[in-house]
């Protein structure tokens, strides 16, 4: 079996909520769900991860946190990084319109 090379990102927690918001939204094929699912399980964060930064619910769809300079290192097979750069370059991709969003694509290797 060919091992498929991996990559590890440095992300904010703020890219990784965005990153799972913006998966969470998509409505693929099966084939693209199992990816789907893959970056998901990848990204979300652990309830020792939240309690770390101090991540909290203030209403449905809100959440904050303290430690806003938090970076995690997250290894993504080559295939799970294509499944999300597809997703981000998709046309119908509602990507948040903050200066933080072209440092994520900038760390996925995405033109803005």
């Amino acid at each position: 079996m060919k091992e498929k090379k991996a990559n590890v990102l440095s992300l904010s927690t703020w890219e990784r909520i965005t990153l799972i918001n913006l998966l969470g939204a998509v409505q693929p094929n099966l084939a693209g769900f199992r990816k789907g699912m893959r970056a998901l399980d990848l990204l979300e964060l652990s309830p020792e991860e939240k309690t770390q930064v101090g991540l909290q619910t203030l209403a449905p769809g809100r959440l904050a946190w303290r430690d806003v300079t938090k970076e995690w290192e997250i290894e993504f097979s080559q295939e799970t990084l294509s499944f999300i750069k597809m997703v981000l370059k998709a046309p119908e991709a509602k990507l948040p319109l903050v200066r933080e969003t072209d440092v994520l694509l900038k760390k996925l290797g995405i033109e803005s």
